[in-house]
């Protein structure tokens, strides 16, 4: 219920954009094709995040000039974090 709750919190704003079933591939695809330059991301793809790290190291990025990385709980991109402590 909490997960509903924060859900319908954030998709209320006609900025925020539901990510679910979305890899980062679509994600930057979609933020390139309408021009934005700043995306923010709150914990989505089950935690699985080597996409988004690949990504970032290889992808273009286009117009986007900032991703910014949002949690609510302890742990919200821990494999994240780890990740990039091999870089």
């Amino acid at each position: 219920q909490r997960h509903t709750s924060i859900s319908a919190f954030f998709l209320q704003n006609p900025k925020v954009y539901n990510l679910r079933n979305i890899g980062m591939d679509e994600v930057i695809q979609y933020a390139m094709e309408n021009g934005f330059k700043h995306i923010g991301l709150c914990p989505w793809m089950d935690g699985n995040y080597e996409e988004v790290l690949n990504h970032l190291r290889s992808g273009p990025l286009g117009s986007i000039e900032s991703i910014t990385f949002y949690h609510l709980d302890d742990g919200d991109f821990a494999q994240l974090y780890q990740l990039t402590q091999a870089l």
